[in-house]
């Protein structure tokens, strides 16, 4: 998301969306394609029925399914490679605040036990005086 000029929400979903509709086109028409040239004599892997030096149409079918396999692999690799960063950042800076506790601690009051002390003792005075 950090590669995207102004990574909002909709732009993501939109990228995401994109990448996960061109693979599935992309297997679906070489799976189709790999079918439909075969029919009832299909195995289970349509690359085992096939020798590609014999028919140039598939050698583009082989060559289909291994670009389908290299554009999904950014894909699968996008979560290792933010968690690989992360953990190289900690181990290179050290412990870091994420934004989420950042904001937190900037909107609630620090309570210590001093502060605690104060109000017990000025509770504590308001009520003697109120007795009296």
């Amino acid at each position: 998301q950090n590669a995207l000029v102004k990574p909002t929400r909709p732009r993501m979903l939109i990228a995401i969306d994109g990448a996960m509709l061109s693979c599935f086109l992309l297997t679906l028409i070489f799976g189709m394609a790999g079918y439909i040239y075969a029919a009832e004599l299909t195995d289970g892997n349509i690359l085992n029925n096939c020798d590609s030096a014999s028919d140039f149409f598939l050698f583009l079918g082989q060559l289909g399914c291994g670009i389908t396999v290299v554009l999904a692999m950014p894909m699968m690799l996008l979560p290792c490679r933010a968690s690989l960063l992360e953990v190289v950042d900690v181990l290179v800076n050290g412990p870091h605040k994420t934004p989420v506790e950042k904001e937190q601690e900037e909107s609630l009051p620090l309570v210590t036990n001093d502060d605690r002390k104060q109000d017990y003792q000025s509770t504590s005075a308001q009520d003697a005086s109120k007795e009296a």
